[in-house]
C-alpha cells in the first residue's frame, strides 16, 4: 500500500512537471537548429524570440548565432493577439530563428508590417546600400528580433564601397534635421510606416523630393507639379541653413502643399 501511494504521488509530480514545462517552452521544441518543426511557436507569422540555441526554430525557419552577442533573448514568451509578451528577464549571447534561403540582404524580404494600432509597431534601421545608408521602416514588433539577427548578418558581411552614407530617410521619403534616425512609427490604414513629423520640418518646409508614392508630413498634400521640369533632388539633408539637397534632380514628380 505504501508503494503504491508513492508511485502516484511519482506520477502526479510528473505530470505537474510536464504542464509547467509545456507552459513555459512557446516555441520551444527538442535539439538545436531547425530541427523539432514546431509551426505551434508562432505568433502574428513570427516565431519565439526566445533564443533558439537550445528549443529549435519552426518549419520554414532556421536557428542562426546572433552576430551580436549583446542581442536579447527572454526566458519565457507567450503569444496572445498583440503579439509576443515576454518575461522581463534577458539572455545574451543566443540565436535568432531566421526565415529559409539564405541570408538575403537584398531587401526584398516581405516582413510583417500589419497592425491595429500604434504599439504594435517599431521602427527599424534597414541599411540599403554599400556606402551604409540607412532607411528607417516601420515593423509589426512581432518581427524584432529576426530582423534585428538578419540586419546584424548582412551588416557583417557587406562590403566596404569606399564612400559616405547619405542621410537616412524615412517611408514617406523625408529626413530628420541633424540627420537623426530616431524617426517615429504610426499604424496607418493597417500597416506600420515611419514618418518625418511636421515639428521636424527643415523652416516650415517639406523635404524638395517628389512625394509620388511617399506622401507628406502631416498638414500637407501631394500635388502634382503642374510644370513637367520641375526639379526633384533624390535626397535631401535638413540643416540650421535649411535643406541641403544632392545635385542630381528627377523631373515630373510632385510636391507637398500645405493646408490643401
Amino acid at each position: 500500500m505504501k508503494l503504491s501511494n508513492t508511485l502516484a504521488l511519482l506520477f502526479s509530480a510528473s505530470l505537474l512537471t510536464l504542464t509547467a514545462c509545456g507552459s513555459s517552452t512557446i516555441g520551444g521544441g527538442g535539439g538545436g537548429g531547425n530541427g523539432g518543426g514546431n509551426g505551434g511557436g508562432m505568433c502574428d507569422g513570427a516565431p519565439s524570440p526566445l533564443s533558439c540555441t537550445d528549443t529549435s526554430c519552426p518549419d520554414g525557419y532556421t536557428c542562426v548565432a546572433d552576430a551580436d552577442p549583446s542581442t536579447c533573448h527572454p526566458s519565457n514568451c507567450s503569444c496572445d493577439p498583440q503579439g509576443w509578451v515576454c518575461t522581463a528577464d534577458c539572455g545574451m549571447g543566443g540565436s535568432t530563428c531566421v526565415k529559409d534561403g539564405g541570408v538575403d540582404c537584398s531587401g526584398d524580404v516581405l516582413w510583417n508590417n500589419g497592425c491595429t494600432a500604434d504599439a504594435d509597431c517599431v521602427t527599424k534601421l534597414h541599411q540599403i546600400d554599400c556606402c551604409g545608408t540607412m532607411k528607417a521602416i516601420g515593423l509589426n514588433k512581432s518581427e524584432s528580433a529576426a530582423f534585428d539577427a538578419l540586419e546584424a548578418q548582412c551588416a557583417a558581411t557587406s562590403p566596404a564601397c569606399g564612400c559616405a552614407s547619405q542621410v537616412t530617410t524615412a517611408e514617406d521619403g523625408h529626413s530628420l534635421p541633424g540627420w537623426s534616425s530616431d524617426f517615429p512609427v504610426a499604424c496607418k490604414a493597417g500597416q506600420c510606416m515611419t514618418y518625418s513629423p511636421a515639428a521636424t520640418l527643415c523652416n516650415g518646409v517639406p523635404s524638395p523630393e517628389s512625394c509620388n508614392d511617399k506622401s507628406c508630413p502631416d498638414g500637407f498634400t501631394c500635388t502634382p507639379d503642374p510644370d513637367p521640369t520641375t526639379c526633384h533632388p533624390s535626397g535631401c539633408a535638413c540643416d540650421v541653413n535649411g535643406w541641403t539637397c544632392t545635385a542630381d534632380c528627377g523631373q515630373n514628380g510632385s510636391t507637398c502643399m500645405k493646408g490643401l
